[in-house]
Parts: C-alpha cells; structure tokens; sequence
C-alpha cells in the first residue's frame, strides 16, 4: 500500500486496463492530464496525456469525466468522455476523445440546443460501461422557465463494415424529462432540477431531483422492444439523497441525514430490487444466511456534486468463456426485469459502529455484487459483498481507513485487479492511496450474530490490534443480516501481531445469552465459536501473511456447536404451580440446528439481565418421532421476560409455534408476563419487527373511580352531557403533564338517591369511571422496557392519589372550569377517590396499526382519541 499526493487536482477520473490510469483536471486552466499509477509495458508512474478543449477557454472542462475501454476488444482503445460545463455562466458542453496511452483525438463535441445554451447542459455526465450503447448529459435547469431539469440521451452512429467502434460518432437520440403527470399533482410529486446526477447502466437511467422537500432519483427504463426510454418511478427517501448507484436491475440509494440510534448525521444506504415475483420469491427466502468467505474487491464511482467528478471503466463484458466468473467471486448475469414493474427496498445497511459513523453513505458504488460505500465525516470506505443471488442481501467484508493522518477524508476509489485506488483530501491537494489486495491472505471470516434478531443493544465485538494500541468496534443493530459477516485483514502486511477479539461487558447487556460470534481461520480452514464472555486472540504473522490462533490467550472458545439437549420427557414437578410450555414443529426437524442453533425460547427476569430457564427441541429421532415436546418449570410471583429466538434458523418462517401462559405465538417473538398467585399473566407481546422499529409504542391502562355527592342525578353516561365529560377530562388531564383529555375514556357513570346530607336536602352519590391511557413515548419512558413502564404507571398513580385524595387538588380546578355551572357539576358537594388500579396487560401498538389505535368509541357513542 502506497499513497502518493497528485496537484493541480480539482477532479480525477480512474480506469484500467492492465494499468491504472488516472485522469487529473484543472478546471484553471481548463485542462485534463492522463497518468499511470502501476507498472505496466516498463511504464511507471508517469503523465501520459494533457487533453484540453478544443476552444480552450471553455471554464468547467473537465467537471466530471468518464474513461472506459472497449467492452469486447479491451487493446482497441478508450472512450473519454469529459463534461464542460461553466459553474458561474452555467453555459456548457460535452466532449468525447479516443485513443490510449499517450495518443488521443477529440471525436466529438455534445452542444445544448440554443434555448437552452445558459441551463448548466454538462454539469454531470454519464456512460452505459456494459455496452457503450448509451450517453447521458444532465442539464438541470433546462426545460423552460419551470427548471424541471432535461437529460439528454445520446447513442453511438451505426458502424459502418470494418470499422472500430471506439472511433465512430453519437447523436442524441432522446431528452428526458420528469414524470409530466407530477405536475397536475399535489406539490411534493412536482420535479425540479432534473440531472443534476446522472447513472447509467445497460437499461436504467437514473436521474437526481428536487422533489418537495428533498432531493429525490428518478428512473427510467429503455423498452427492449423499440428502444425508448420512459419514465418509471420516482425513488425517496425519508431524508435527501446523497448519492445513488445502478447495476443491472440493483439499485443503491444513501443519505447522510439519517439518524440511527439515536445519533444524529449517522447515514444509511439502501438496497432496491425490482418487484418481480422472482426477486419477491427469493428476497423471502432467508438469504441472510449466505454468507461468502472469499475476498471481495470494490469498485466507486462519482456521485458528487461540481467537485467531484471520479469516474472509472467497469467493462463488466468478457470473452464467451469467462462471461459468468469473477476473478473476485462469482457473479450471477440476470436478464433484466420486465419493464412495466417497479423497484422496492430489500435491505438497509449502516455503519458497523453508528454511534462513532458521520456522513455514512457520502458516497455509493455499485458493480456487479461488490458495494463500496464512503463515510466522509471518518475518511473510512465501507466494503460490502453479495452472494451474487437474485435479491440477496449484502454483508460487510472490510472497512478502509487513510494511511496518511492528515487526509481530511476519502473522496473516491477504483479497484482493478489486486489493487484498490481510493483518492482522499489533503487541504488543496487530492491524495490517491493504493491498497493491495489481500486475497491472498490468510485472513478471518468474522460473523456477529444475534440468535433473537434485536442487536446487541450497548455491546460491540471489540479488536485490540497491535498498531499503536488501536482498536477496531463491529456490532450488529436491528434490521442488519444476520449473521452479519465481514472479512478482517490487517490494513498493511507490516501489521503483524496479535488481534484480540472480544465484548467487554457484554455480561452485562440484556439478554447477553444471545450474544454469539464466530471467527473462521482461513489459514486451517477452522471456526472458533464464542459469546459475551469469550476471548479469541490471532496472530497475524508478516512472513506468510496469515493468521494464527493463540489458544493459550483463549478464554471460552468452543471448537464445535453445542449438541441439542431438550427438557425431560416427563413432567419432574409435583407441585401444581408449573408453567408448561408447549413447542411444535411442522418441518420434521425440530427447533434446533447445528449451524446457528436454530429457535429456542429462554425466561429471564423482567430486565433481561439473569437468564432462568431455556428449552427447545431436537429432532423428532431423537425424542421418540415426538414433532411437540413440551418443558415444565416453576417460577416464583414476579415480573419476568420469555423470549423465542428464530432469526437465525435456515428453516421457513411459520414452522415453529408454542404455547405458554394460556397465549400461543411463533418465533422471534419477546414476551412480558407476570406470575401472581401462581397465576401466568400476559403483560406485552412485541414481534421483532416492531423492536427493530423505532415507532413501537405502548398504552398503559390506568384505571380510577371516583364518587360524587350532588343534589343531581344522572341516569348512567348518556346524562353525563358532553360539557360534563369535557369538564372532567381537562381536569384530570391537568394533574399529569403526559395526559390529555384525548387519553381518558369515560366507561360508567351511576348515581344512587340515598343519600342524605345534613341540610336535610335529598342528594344523590354519583360514581364515575374512566380510563386513562399514558402514551409511553409522549410520557418520556421506554416502552420496551417494563422496569421504565413500570416507573412510569407508579408515577402517575402517586400524583393522581396525591392531587384527588390529599390535596383536592383536582376537585378545585373542576370547579374553576366552565363546566362547573353545568346541571351535574352545579351542586356537587364533594368528591373523593374510591379505586385507582393499573392494568397489568399493556396494549403494544405497532406502526400499521397507529390509525387503528387512534380513534376508539365511548360507551354512549361518542369519539374517543388515544394521541399517538
């Protein structure tokens, strides 16, 4: 690994072709240098080229460029496409030059059509790399006075016999606009801005634009029957794109501005696929669990604004007899999806380490099942890989860092061969570094893995490296593969020593039993297999460039799975107070598996921190043909959690069930209950989807009766008039700062005539019920946390004990509303608590279901609104 600074350097374009070539622009003088950067025919590292436009004044030139090769004839020479257009006058062209090495002509010049020679024509530019069948030029403020943006399409003149592809002429063939139905819509469908980024790939355009409020990607699609490209859909995100990349029928969008977990800027990319019922059958299939233990290699491409303008040769084209091989791994060549469908997110990948990650997602490049994506706030590149299967998921293989301290951050990069490019930030200066491919090492395949599917919460599966006592920090989150797998080399073949692999504290994380990790040596071709209390230590050795396990550093590391090991076949308890719990297999294998332990369940106490019992099954050949098997226990009255795994069972989803505490469910699923009098009480069933998603929210149920003495009557809630309900909603609202009258439900109201007051004067004793429903989010507390609910529930039950039956509290600001000159309210002569209980049973309420929950009907017909 080299790095090597490179000035004037404004803009660098990437290609190779047995060498590296990098192209440097200096838009000051309006000039683009060709250079070699490898050992090649005894060149070494040396200016090949200096190109310029031909009227040479033209500022911008060379604002974003695009070198490929020929995809069928790589020695026939190159294409170099280079865009000139003027950020300040917005005036722009294009331009395209042919040759290699040292020897290169202009071809061609692309113009705007004269309406719109000041539109910014040549601010980005792109080229089909798969067949050379396709240019496009964004011109984001063409198209009248509405700046809904233009891409123009250009495709090569036909070749003539004998000619050479590389040397013929293109015209433009289409213009693009924005979906013209958006504009007869509501303001958000309305486009703006249309190329200001521009990609291409075999059939697939994609577009960047201004769609109210964020920047947005549009698609568009070339029929395979006349040619034509139309518009085809319109990608969002929650927050603007940053960036976005197209292969085949793969799509990969990015933001910066998410926040994950809580820390803001974190950045996430997002995978799409076509909504084909090939993608749709296998993305449901758990391809999760293919993971590769090859090395990968990446390859970036430029998504930036007028900055930067990296640009490379992908030439995924090869002879007959390599076309479906990679020397990388293998990729599988899909035929293009049907046209007339769309695309749909599969998958959503983070940083490994939000809380440290800024700006992840500055940058994506996709090609073929290699994913590169750039994290500009940490100068880290981000290496991820798929299996190569339709609509597989993709799973981290290594993470890139500067050599240099003083990068400011990484920008781009292009891997060819062995060899990884990637260009950073040195104040004025652009700095390439290179990174040798380490296939050839005997590096670790590291797998993360959660046997619940929620993360590891606060935990990270530490490396202690020997480099000046850094360390390196991977955890898996919710919504991440699982496994979640990446391969770890040292950084240089100098960085010998010792690695220390570990979860420091991960004792103490909830459900810790789940914590499990798994290094594979490749060297011996060995897995070690550890949890939140294991120490593995490899020693890479500089002289083979391996890695070596240390067993004598080793703390709990197991060589081999845990065999399967169920519950008596028979009931061991006398004692009436046992809790059964009942599981079934319909798939003729059990809950068990070797390979990620398949689905078991596990009861700990209420915080997760003290595991008390587990159980699953084994094989029915293995407990008598028994395909439900069922385990007993006895627990003390208490609060506890019951938890069934299944995320990383390789069987399909529905095939295990239980039943416990008189409710029945599948996997991956967490459970609240409380034993009370030997009684099992469900309090809160969460599915792992709505772990993973933080909207889950939960109602808890407060309920309280109060009496009235009045000299009125009521017949039952219908004469409770609504001024009355309004009255008493309001003021009891008032006594928590997390309920409003939205939240009570009024569910009885009954006056008694026999009561006799002091004045002789016939009164009445009115009760009056309600319930009242605190939103756990509005109220501050954590509503997957039964501890916190709990906290919370006490809270509000002291305050409104103390505020109605202490300090009359609530009685005065009754009478201080309006309402109180009402019929029922007019006399009232006292009022006191009689009951005030929680509900144990807590009402989850999942993201689908927030409208459901959102409105619900009194007793007397009248609306009631739960705030969500």
């Amino acid at each position: 690994m080299k790095g090597i600074s490179v000035k004037p350097a404004d803009y660098v374009t990437f290609a190779g072709r047995g060498a590296i070539n990098y192209a440097i622009t200096n838009t000051d003088i309006r000039t683009v240098h060709l250079h070699t950067t490898h050992y090649f025919k005894e060149r070494n590292e040396s200016a090949l080229a200096r190109l310029s436009s031909v009227k040479g004044v033209e500022k911008g030139f060379g604002r974003t460029t695009k070198l490929v090769n020929h995809p069928f004839y790589p020695d026939a020479g190159s294409l170099l496409f280079v865009s000139a257009g003027d950020p300040e006058s917005l005036k722009g062209s294009a331009y395209v030059f042919t040759g290699k090495w040292d020897a290169w002509t202009q071809l061609q010049r692309f113009s705007p059509p004269p309406e719109h020679t000041y539109s910014d024509f040549g601010k980005v530019l792109d080229v089909d790399s798969l067949s050379l069948s396709s240019a496009v030029v964004g011109c984001p403020l063409c198209n009248d006075t509405r700046f809904a943006g233009q891409i123009y399409v250009y495709s090569p003149n036909p070749v003539t016999s004998g000619g050479n592809a590389l040397t013929h002429t293109w015209s433009q063939s289409q213009v693009l606009i924005a979906d013209v139905h958006s504009f007869h819509e509501s303001p958000d469908k309305v486009a703006f801005f249309l190329g200001s980024k521009v990609k291409i790939h075999g059939d697939v355009i994609l577009g960047m634009a201004q769609m109210y409020p964020h920047l947005s990607v549009m698609a568009y699609v070339r029929s395979s029957a006349t040619g034509i490209w139309s518009y085809q859909q319109a990608l969002r995100l929650e927050d603007s794109v940053s960036s976005f990349s197209v292969y085949d029928d793969t799509i990969v969008l990015s933001t910066t501005n998410l926040a994950v977990n809580g820390h803001s800027g974190a950045g996430a990319a997002y995978i799409y696929y076509p909504n084909t019922n090939e993608y749709f059958v296998l993305s449901n299939n758990d391809n999760r669990h293919a993971n590769s233990h090859r090395s990968t290699g990446f390859l970036l491409e430029n998504d930036n604004d007028i900055s930067d303008s990296i640009s490379l040769d992908s030439t995924p084209h090869q002879s007959s007899d390599e076309k479906h091989s990679d020397s990388q791994g293998v990729h599988m060549k899909v035929n293009p999806a049907p046209r007339s469908t769309h695309w749909s997110q599969h998958q959503t990948l983070y940083a490994p380490l939000t809380a440290n990650s800024n700006n992840f997602g500055s940058d994506v490049s996709l090609q073929k099942n290699q994913l590169v994506i750039g994290e500009q706030g940490t100068s880290s590149v981000y290496l991820f890989r798929r299996t190569g299967a339709l609509a597989s998921m993709w799973s981290q293989s290594q993470i890139l860092q500067p050599l240099a301290n003083d990068v400011d951050f990484f920008s781009r990069s292009f891997l060819h061969g062995s060899t990884l490019v990637v260009a950073g930030i040195i104040g004025t200066q652009t700095h390439l570094e290179t990174f040798t491919s380490s296939k050839e090492w005997g590096c670790l395949i590291v797998e993360v893995m959660d046997t619940f599917g929620d993360g590891w919460g606060e935990s990270q599966l530490e490396v202690q490296t020997p480099i000046d006592g850094t360390y390196d920090y991977f955890a898996p989150y919710c919504n991440y593969p699982n496994p979640f797998t990446f391969r770890y080399c040292p950084d240089n073949p100098e960085d010998a020593g010792a690695y220390k692999f570990s979860v420091p504290g991960g004792v103490l994380s909830p459900y810790h039993w789940e914590i499990q990790y798994q290094i594979y040596e490749e060297k011996s071709n060995t897995w070690y297999y550890g949890g939140s209390e294991t120490i593995m230590v490899f020693n890479f050795n500089s002289s083979d460039l391996k890695f070596h396990y240390d067993k004598d550093q080793g703390v709990n590391v197991k060589q081999s799975r845990d065999t399967c090991s169920a519950c008596p076949a028979t009931n061991p308890f006398e004692s009436w107070a046992y809790l059964e719990v009942k599981m079934m297999a319909t798939n003729g294998y059990g809950w068990f598996q070797d390979s990620y332990q398949g689905t078991s369940y596990s009861i700990s106490d209420a915080d997760g921190h003290r595991q008390l019992v587990s159980g699953t099954t084994c094989e029915p050949s293995s407990q008598g043909g028994q395909s439900d098997y069922n385990c007993w226990h006895v627990l003390v009255d208490g609060a506890y959690t019951f938890r069934v795994t299944g995320d990383l069972n390789d069987h399909s989803s529905g095939d295990m069930s239980w039943s416990f505490c008189n409710t029945t469910g599948s996997e991956s699923i967490h459970m609240f209950f409380k034993i009370k009098d030997g009684e099992c009480h469900v309090v809160a069933i969460y599915p792992l989807q709505s772990i993973c998603n933080t909207r889950v929210n939960t109602l808890n149920k407060v309920s309280l009766t109060m009496e009235t003495i009045n000299t009125s009557a009521v017949e039952g809630i219908a004469g409770f008039a609504s001024v009355d309900r309004g009255a008493f909603s309001v003021s009891l609202a008032n006594l928590l700062s997390f309920v409003d009258a939205r939240d009570i439900q009024f569910v009885n109201v009954i006056s008694y005539s026999d009561v006799v007051s002091n004045s002789s004067t016939c009164c009445h004793k009115t009760t009056i019920s309600v319930n009242l429903y605190i939103n756990t989010l509005k109220a501050g507390y954590d509503p997957l946390d039964l501890g916190s609910m709990n906290e919370m529930t006490a809270l509000a039950v002291s305050t409104l004990r103390q505020e109605i039956e202490t300090d009359d509290t609530f009685f005065n600001i009754l009478k201080g509303t309006s309402a109180f000159n009402s019929t029922f309210f007019r006399y009232i002569q006292s009022l006191s608590l009689l009951q005030l209980t929680v509900d144990d049973a807590i009402d989850v309420i999942h993201p689908a279901q927030m409208q459901t929950y959102a409105t619900e009907v009194n007793a007397d017909g009248s609306s009631f609104i739960r705030e969500i």
